[in-house]
């Protein structure tokens, strides 16, 4: 990805006057997933972090 921005007037505030962009977008070759697979372990930690979390709304909402 490329991304350009050019802009005429540099003050904040000033609104989008004269600004130019140019956004570029190409397809990368195939490769195998970044991310590891999940274990067990993973996914245990995962369901505890979802049931303290409706705890804590269930709490808040009391």
């Amino acid at each position: 990805m490329r991304l350009y921005c050019h802009v005429d007037d540099h003050e904040p505030g000033v609104g989008d006057r004269g600004e130019h962009h140019l956004i570029q977008l190409w397809a990368a070759p195939e490769a195998p997933p970044v991310h590891p697979e999940l274990t067990e372990a993973d996914l245990t930690l995962r369901r505890s972090y979802t049931d303290d979390f409706e705890q804590s709304v269930a709490a808040w909402r009391q």
